[in-house]
């Protein structure tokens, strides 16, 4: 079962969050350090670390056998805009065996509490697919929408 790739329409941007207020010193008037740098890779580039915009990093890359370009994080991030916050879940194995290029954005249902487990239809795709509906009957307990990575290989 591979779900339909998702098309979004980005709405406007939301307006930007009030300010917070300074924490008040605790005890003693000593403020506490801030916390270390976190060692999860952040989509926010610092101020100057940015690839520069003239470089075409897809030029010279094979166009998929539907006619699409590889996804780019600019193009991840423009689909991913407006969605709502989900569980991502990837279609490989966690050894890092083989590399391959974002293909395609996708939703179904999975059950979160396991590590690896199967993808399922979500509610709307089986109600625009009445075969769906018959393949999936009884759906297991505790699954959740998540958002699909689907690599190309």
């Amino acid at each position: 079962f591979v779900s339909p790739p998702v098309s979004v329409i980005p709405p406007p941007p939301p307006p930007p969050p009030p300010p917070r207020p300074a924490a008040p010193p605790p005890p003693g008037g000593r403020a506490r350090p801030p916390p270390p740098p976190s060692p999860v890779l952040s989509i926010t580039p610092k101020r100057g670390s940015a690839l520069p915009a003239s470089i075409d990093h897809t030029a010279g890359l094979p166009v998929y056998a539907d006619g699409e370009p590889p996804l780019t994080t600019h193009n991840l991030l423009k689909m991913l805009r407006g969605q709502p916050d989900r569980l991502v879940v990837l279609s490989t194995d966690s050894e890092g065996n083989n590399y391959s290029p974002l293909y395609q954005v996708g939703a179904g249902m999975f059950d979160a509490r396991q590590f690896t487990g199967n993808l399922y239809p979500t509610p709307e795709q089986i109600k625009a697919e009445p075969a769906l509906a018959q393949l999936y009957r009884l759906l297991p307990d505790g699954l959740r929408e998540v958002c699909v990575l689907y690599p190309v290989g």
